[in-house]
C-alpha cells in the first residue's frame, strides 16, 4: 500500500495491537476450543499466529473463528477489533493487491470497502456453515475487487488466477448475475466432476484462505512442487469449465437447491 497511508485496514491493526498488549490481553479460553489448541487462555496475539500455522487442523480454525464472531456479535467493539486483528494475515496481502498502482485516496477508498465487507460478514456469515473464515476473506477480496475495477474502470478480462475467477467469474456469461460463494463454486465443480474434492481442498485452502503451498505441504506431508503441479491443473480445468458452460449457475443451482 501507498507508504503512509492511514486507512480503516492500518487503524484496526493499530487498535488490535493495544488490545492485545499489556498484562490483560484479549484472550480464547482455549480448553473450551479444543483441538489440538492450547488449553489455556490465548491471547488473541497469539491466536493470530496459532491459525497460521501449518500444524493446525482446520477444524481448530473453524472453531475458534465460530468463537471470535460469536462473541463480537455479542459482546462488543473490542471483539469486533479482534477479529480484524486475527484475519489481518489473511487481509493485508488482499489490500495490497488491490491498491497496487493506485493512488492514496483511491486506496483509501478500496480498503475502506473491504474492511466494510469484512465487518458485514463478521455480523452475518453463517456460522453452521464449514470455513468461516474462507467465506469472510472472500466477501473482503470481492469487495475490494469490485471497488478497483469501479475507481479504475479497470475491465475484466479472461480469468488469470483463481480469486478471481471464483469472485468475479469474468467473462462467462452463464454466470450473469449470480452471486457465488467460493464454497459453493467449488461444491458444484466437484459435483459436475470438473475436480476432485482433493483438489478443491487445495485451491480452497491456497487461493481463499491464504494458506502458503509451502505449510501446506508440510502439513500434508507432500512434496510442494507436487501440489503446485496439481493446483495449476486444477485451476485449468476449472477455468475451462466456466467458459465452456461445463460450470454455470444451473450447476450451482444443484448445490446451493438440491432438492430443486
Amino acid at each position: 500500500m501507498p507508504a503512509g497511508t492511514a486507512n480503516a485496514l492500518s487503524i484496526a491493526e493499530r487498535a488490535f495491537e493495544r488490545l492485545v498488549t499489556g498484562p490483560d490481553p484479549l484472550a480464547l479460553p482455549g480448553a473450551d476450543l479444543g483441538h489440538g489448541l492450547p488449553p489455556r487462555l490465548i491471547p488473541l496475539g497469539e491466536l493470530k499466529d496459532l491459525l497460521m500455522c501449518p500444524d493446525t487442523s482446520g477444524q481448530a480454525i473453524d472453531v475458534a473463528w465460530r468463537t471470535l464472531l460469536s462473541n463480537a456479535r455479542t459482546e462488543g467493539q473490542a471483539w469486533v477489533v479482534g477479529c480484524f486483528g486475527v484475519a489481518m494475515p489473511a487481509l493485508k496481502p488482499i489490500a495490497a493487491r488491490a491498491v497496487h498502482g493506485l493512488s492514496i485516496d483511491h486506496s483509501e477508498d478500496v480498503v475502506s470497502e473491504l474492511v466494510a465487507a469484512f465487518l458485514d460478514g463478521i455480523h452475518n456469515v453463517d456460522l453452521n456453515r464449514h470455513a468461516v473464515l474462507v467465506r469472510l476473506v472472500w466477501m473482503a477480496r470481492r469487495a475490494a475487487t469490485r471497488a478497483r475495477r469501479r475507481l479504475t474502470c479497470e475491465i475484466a478480462t479472461a480469468p488469470e488466477d483463481l480469486a478471481n475467477t471464483l469472485t468475479q467469474a469474468p467473462d462467462a456469461p452463464a454466470w450473469d448475475g449470480v452471486d457465488v460463494e467460493p464454497s459453493e463454486f467449488l461444491t458444484a465443480a466437484v459435483r459436475s466432476k470438473v475436480l476432485t474434492q482433493t483438489e478443491a481442498d487445495l485451491i480452497s485452502a491456497t487461493y481463499l484462505a491464504g494458506v502458503s503451498l509451502t505449510d501446506l505441504a508440510k502439513r500434508l506431508g507432500a512434496d510442494r512442487g507436487r501440489l503446485f503441479a496439481a493446483r495449476r491443473r486444477a485451476r485449468e480445468r476449472l477455468v475451462a469449465a466456466l467458459h465452456t458452460g461445463q460450470l454455470s449457475a444451473k450447476s450451482l443451482g444443484s448445490v446451493t437447491n438440491p432438492a430443486g
